[in-house]
């Protein structure tokens, strides 16, 4: 008989369980014990609900035995799959299937329509980042909007997409219906958007600068009105991966330092409402992703594999969530989703296209250094042996005999060292951390870096072939980018510890730790005569970053900039390590050329002056690869540029468990 009948004590989510098992087509139900014990648990913790108590167990009919009796199957599957596998977990149904959606090299940011039947997505597979739709039964691809737009958002009844255009320096949120009408502009000066549940209202992501701080702004605005709407929260950290709850109740979204490789990440849980918040998940050591509701209590999330994200090359981990209990489980691992490659954060992004399917992007990236005359436009000669993997941050030892630089060619991330007489390379460091970032000493004799030997990114010092090695700097956050001033007194670097943010330096010894400049500055460099640093402003609210220089001794900071624009169709890191040229005349960095080709451009270094009529290009700005960091020679006649090829592509995961209907809506 059918297992509802009037006065029914079961749960509504316990009932949907047992009719599943009852479906006379063997496809329909359950495929496993793993599947179905997972449903058992799902129906009485997840939705909230509890068991039925003694009382309500009493049972009526013909149903006398078919509560027990399944149960039954699932501690029959359970057991045996602890007794075969020593006690560890459940026997494991059929694995999940992930699969290459899109093939173009260029497409990311995936959401699914409300009915699954296509996503929509941005992709710059003819030059222009734009909203582009993907029919999932029959494969079809084609541009929604004209560009230059990205991260777009199906509204939650399907008619409608939320996306950010690009307006001079900003972003901009736009909607467009899928049939018919043109984009109208609802909201200016915006990094992320998503809908609410009840399609009449969105939330969005406003960064703005005070002086040296750094805000990030929630607001919630009207649909059809825009405008800037209602503070929900603010935070004077970085957020990313903005999302709704299903039942519109909490907003969710990721709490980082503004900057650097920081390991104090938050889930936090905020209400659009009152703007109350909650942080559900605190000092994480490694990179998240979005979180994408499955229901109320319930999310899908990214954990990266080690603290650089991608930069190693391991496996990063998708889970399922409990945000009430904390538990955590593993759902499918899989590679390149955090390249930490971009001129924004570059998260993937997951969404659920139906029961047991995920749809998300991947980030490949691979990157070989390539040397030649300054002048030469193009960078062609690979050095080093190319492969899979990702050579780059190259600097040349004083003499100039020697390029050493950081790789993860030996499966972990290390610093190398290359001959360029007999272009042989040599392993320097080889401790299980991850090793990045290096620098000489003046007489070339030792070398810096960056590493999490510690658990955190600090500077670290050793012998020039990495025995003696030994940490300079406590940050106890994140400390990175060391450069040593002519005499060798001095080791510069920034700080992204929110107590501590900005260019410090440091005696070689440790001592005298002494900010320089405080605010979110990153990537310093040392003149050549040790007098000055560069370094690199990151404007979260503009598509652009600013060079700036200051004075080591003083700590003042000099009447001189470099704007760089980042524009949405930059194909890379536009803030790649600055450079000076040999003789101090002019400072190096990466920019992007009116073909939208990136390369090294030098802009004439004269305090006080706007020197941007001397800007020229000295490398790169080839068509087969993007420009990111780079080393110039001592006699300034050589540059090594780190080429990167990188491609993004949609994906599909199918039969994965928990995953049980779309979400409603992100």
């Amino acid at each position: 008989e059918p297992p509802a009948e009037p006065g029914d004590s079961l749960p509504p989510a316990m009932l949907r369980v047992i009719r599943r098992c009852l479906e006379k087509q063997p496809d329909e139900r359950f495929q496993s014990a793993r599947d179905l014990a997972f449903a058992i648990e799902n129906s009485t913790q997840v939705s909230g609900v509890q068991p039925p108590s003694e009382a309500q167990r009493a049972p009526t009919g013909s149903r006398r035995a078919l509560w027990p009796a399944l149960l039954l199957v699932g501690v029959i599957g359970l057991a045996a799959g602890w007794f075969l596998r020593g006690g560890e977990q459940p026997v494991l149904g059929e694995p999940p299937k992930v699969r290459r959606l899109t093939v173009s090299g260029s497409d990311r940011q995936p959401s699914a329509s409300p009915d699954g039947r296509m996503v929509a997505f941005t992709s710059a597979r003819d030059g222009t980042p734009r909203v582009w739709l993907k029919q999932l039964a029959g494969g079809g691809e084609q541009p929604l909007t004209d560009g230059p737009d990205i991260s777009p958002h199906f509204s939650p009844d399907g008619s409608t997409i939320l996306f950010l255009r690009e307006e001079g320096a900003r972003l901009a949120v736009y909607r467009q219906a899928l049939v018919g009408g043109q984009p109208r502009k609802l909201v200016e000066d915006a990094t992320e958007i998503c809908w609410a549940p009840d399609g009449r209202r969105f939330a969005f992501l406003r960064a703005l600068t005070d002086g040296a701080r750094r805000l990030t702004e929630v607001r919630v605005a009207d649909a059809q009105q825009g405008g800037d709407g209602t503070l929900a929260y603010s935070v004077e950290r970085a957020l990313y991966g903005l999302r709704w709850s299903p039942d519109g109740k909490r907003l969710s979204a990721v709490e980082t330092s503004v900057t650097g490789n920081a390991a104090n990440l938050a889930l936090i849980l905020i209400d659009p409402e009152g703007g109350l918040h909650e942080r559900n998940l605190e000092d994480q050591p490694v990179p998240l992703s979005p979180a994408l509701w499955l229901d109320p209590d319930t999310v899908v999330m990214a954990r990266a594999g080690s603290l650089l994200g991608d930069q190693g090359d391991p496996l990063s981990r998708v889970v399922r969530r409990d945000l009430r209990s904390g538990k955590e489980t593993t759902l499918f691992w899989t590679r390149n989703l955090f390249p930490t490659q971009g001129i924004r954060i570059d998260f993937v992004e997951f969404d659920v296209v139906g029961p047991g399917t995920l749809v998300f992007h991947q980030t490949d990236v691979r990157q070989h250094l390539r040397l030649a005359p300054i002048g030469l436009s193009v960078v062609s000669n690979e050095l080093a042996g190319g492969g899979e993997g990702r050579d780059r941050q190259p600097v040349f030892s004083p003499d100039g005999r020697s390029v050493l630089f950081s790789s993860n060619r030996s499966g972990n991330l290390d610093l190398w060292r290359l001959d360029l007489a007999s272009g042989s390379t040599q392993q320097i460091t080889d401790d299980a951390a991850q090793d990045w970032d290096p620098g000489f000493t003046p007489d070339g004799r030792s070398i810096v870096w960056s590493s999490d030997r510690g658990g955190n990114l600090e500077i670290w010092m050793a012998d020039v072939d990495g025995s003696n090695a030994r940490q300079i700097t406590r940050d106890g956050v994140d400390a990175e980018n060391p450069t040593i001033t002519a005499d060798g007194t001095w080791i510069v670097y920034w700080s992204a510890n929110p107590e501590k943010f900005g260019v410090w330096k440091i005696r070689p010894d440790g001592s005298e730790a002494t900010r320089l400049a405080p605010g979110a500055y990153m990537q310093p460099e040392v003149s050549p005569d040790g007098r000055y640093a560069s370094y690199v402003a990151i404007e979260t609210n503009l598509l652009s970053n600013t060079v700036r220089v200051l004075d080591v001794d003083s700590g003042e900071v000099l009447p001189f900039t470099i704007e760089v624009p980042t524009p949405l169709n930059a194909p890379g890191i536009i803030m790649g390590r600055v450079r000076w040229l040999p003789d101090g005349s002019a400072i190096a960095y990466v920019g992007m050329d009116e073909q939208g080709r990136t390369g090294i451009y030098a802009q004439d270094f004269v305090p006080g002056r706007d020197t941007s009529g001397s800007r020229r290009k000295i490398a790169g700005f080839s068509p087969d690869y993007v420009s990111e960091s780079f080393g110039i020679s001592p006699d300034g006649k050589q540059i090594v540029v780190a080429g990167i090829r990188r491609s993004f592509r949609l994906m599909l995961a199918e039969n994965v468990p928990g995953i049980t209907a779309p979400a409603r809506r992100r």
